[in-house]
């Protein structure tokens, strides 16, 4: 009995020795196992998530300004040089703008305001070879007072202002002057017509005469200027 239990306390031992590195290396298998699966779920979870949204921006609309269209418009033709007349406003003033076109040195816009324009025309006045620009406005109201914008071509190189009278600055002229003036260029002369009105008559009731006024084109000593050359009073409104 005494020696079977000194073998018997080896195998005893050796049993312990096994169990115990048995269960060391499941431990190990073990964290090494539940480290891999968390690496995978985390992975996996990463690919699962939905992309991210781009911010999205918002274009503001584009606003296209229509183009305002002119009250008076007329484009004249006078051998190869053009000039375009706009107007725009409906009221007492308007914005004007003249555009000349074929001049050799400058075609630059002129842009001024005035009184309502109804008419514009073009023609050689002073006889050198080429054109000068005549438009007519009228003042808002009852007297529809007339006057004349004029424009002369140099030589065929630039277009300068020319000076038109007042009737109200000659004595002579503007005996009987009410308005309701008319303009128009005859056989390349700018003539001026208006009722007469005797004293006491109501504005829109003339005489049964008016005035015809022909004018001439000459140098002046800054600018052309509008001269009178005849003044005739004959029957008719």
């Amino acid at each position: 009995m005494r020696k079977i239990f000194p073998y018997l306390f080896t195998a005893i031992i050796a049993s312990s020795l096994v169990v115990s590195c048995s269960e060391s290396k499941e431990r190990v298998h073990s964290e090494r196992t539940g480290t891999d699966s968390d690496v995978k779920t985390d992975s996996m979870s990463v690919q699962d998530k939905e992309p991210a949204e781009e911010p999205k921006t918002t274009q503001e609309p584009v606003i296209k300004a229509e183009p305002v269209s002119a009250d008076f418009s007329k484009v004249l033709t006078y051998k190869n040089i053009t000039f375009t007349v706009n107007a725009y406003g409906k009221g007492s003033l308007q914005q004007v703008s003249i555009e000349p076109g074929g001049l050799s040195a400058t075609n630059r816009e002129e842009k001024l305001e005035t009184e309502p324009v109804v008419n514009a025309e073009t023609g050689d006045l002073n006889a050198d070879g080429f054109p000068e620009l005549l438009i007519y406005t009228q003042s808002a109201g009852s007297g529809s007072y007339g006057k004349v914008i004029a424009f002369s071509v140099n030589n065929g190189k630039s277009m300068s202002r020319v000076t038109f009278p007042e009737i109200a600055d000659n004595a002579t002229l503007k005996k009987g002057y009410g308005g309701h003036d008319k303009f128009t260029v005859v056989n390349n002369a700018l003539t001026q017509e208006f009722p007469l009105y005797n004293e006491g008559d109501v504005n829109g009731k003339p005489s049964e005469m008016k005035r015809v006024i022909t004018y001439k084109l000459k140098n002046g000593e800054t600018s052309r200027i509008f001269e009178v050359d005849q003044v005739k009073d004959i029957a008719g409104k």
